[in-house]
């Protein structure tokens, strides 16, 4: 099992850990299943404790094999998801700019400071979060960005503060 111990030392309460700068172990498999809906499911029962789903948030990467894992300073191990670890639950207009709010931490993120979106071939949206970490986007959050495009003909725009997003 991951020693999370460890975590304690380091400061920031709602951000994520600095995963990408840690080489530790590969301690092997944990039984636990990040399920396309998001739920986290440890041993066949779904995680209901948000602070700790939080926390597996922070330490959550994909490593350089394209496996998810959860990374401490001094161990990781491999978990299972099923199609993007994280969610993004609404998309917000804030004066021109657009704020998606990311995972059980609600990151705020900037969709114009995003490193990419993507539609995936059933026409669901992603998000890149975090280096290799993407955030699929939740139905009512597909709904709310949509909502704020214009359309025109075959291709959607959000006009931003930097210019525009389209998609076509």
């Amino acid at each position: 099992m991951i020693d999370l111990s460890i975590l304690k030392a380091i400061d920031g309460e709602s951000s994520r850990y600095p995963v990408r700068n840690w080489s530790p172990a590969h301690c092997g498999e944990m039984d636990l299943v990040i399920r396309a809906d998001g739920t986290w499911v440890h041993h066949g029962s779904v995680i209901k404790r948000t602070a700790l789903i939080k926390l597996f948030e922070k330490i959550l990467w994909r490593d350089h094999q394209d496996r998810y894992v959860l990374r401490t300073p001094v161990e990781e191990v491999t978990i299972e998801v099923e199609d993007l670890p994280l969610q993004v639950s609404s998309v917000i207009q804030s004066g021109r700019n657009f704020i998606a709010i990311v995972g059980a931490n609600e990151w705020p993120i900037s969709i114009e400071q995003a490193k990419s979106i993507r539609i995936d071939a059933d026409d669901r949206l992603a998000l890149q979060f975090d280096g290799p970490l993407w955030a699929r986007f939740s139905r009512q959050a597909n709904f709310d960005f949509l909502s704020l495009a214009s359309v025109d003909g075959q291709t959607l725009c959000w006009e931003g503060i930097d210019g525009h997003l389209v998609i076509q």
